[in-house]
Order: structure tokens, then sequence, then C-alpha cells
């Protein structure tokens, strides 16, 4: 399990910041070819358009790897949409 690290209560100014942390959950996307090799999804994110591995946000009343299982199937629903307009 992933050990979070508390958020400092002072910013750099002098300015208190929140403390809260917030977890996200993420599918990592994969097949294998017909060669036998290993093969990674990536999407770029709309508004920097880097690569990016698709993520969520816990879902009220998911466990972990529930919430990342229907994250990554948003994500492939919202990439089969996007194929059938190409």
């Amino acid at each position: 399990m992933l050990k979070l690290k508390k958020a400092p209560s002072k910013s750099k100014t002098g300015k208190k910041v929140s403390q809260k942390v917030s977890r996200q959950v993420a599918s990592l996307p994969l097949r294998q070819s017909e060669d036998g090799k290993i093969e990674v999804l990536l999407v770029t994110s709309r508004e920097t358009r880097h690569w990016i591995i698709p993520k969520g946000w816990l879902m009220k009343g998911k466990k972990q790897l529930e919430a990342a299982i229907a994250t990554g199937m948003e994500q492939e629903l919202e990439l089969a949409e996007l194929i059938e307009e190409i």
C-alpha cells in the first residue's frame, strides 16, 4: 500500500495550507500483441496534451481496485466512442 506524506501546515510564504490528502486510482491498459509483446495504452490529457496513465477519483462505496477498474472501463468507452467518430 502506498504511504502518503502529510502536507506541511504552512507554505513557504507562511500562510496556512490545507492538509487534506486526496487519493486517486489509475488503471494501466495492457494487451498482448500477436507476436507476444506487451503493449501499453497511454492517452494525452485534454489540457496539457502530455502523455498520462488514465486515472480518476476514489468512488464512494467502492474499494480502490473496484474504482480503478471502473475508471479504466470509463476511459475505454470514451476511447471506443472517439475511434467510432474517426
